[in-house]
């Protein structure tokens, strides 16, 4: 439906935010000349995706990593 943005005010006109994650992601990326690997890469979107979740939440990305971590280790022993 066409006229849902009418109907639903709240809903923004754009889609501005997907766009610059993606471009974020995209010059990243370049920058470090990407993976070298399947597995490289799928790690690398789960952490981009990690911390456009944090950012998008104001939660502390590195603090999100910590625990992450931490509980990989406790599964580990």
């Amino acid at each position: 439906d066409e006229h849902i943005v009418l109907e639903h005010p709240e809903i923004p006109l754009h889609n501005n935010p997907a766009e610059i994650a993606l471009r974020e992601m995209v010059i990243k990326k370049k920058i470090s000349y990407g993976t070298k690997s399947e597995y490289g890469r799928i790690a690398w979107e789960n952490m981009m995706s990690m911390l456009d979740t944090c950012r998008k939440h104001n939660v502390s990305f590195l603090v999100i990593l910590k625990i992450f971590f931490q509980e990989d280790l406790k599964c580990q022993d």
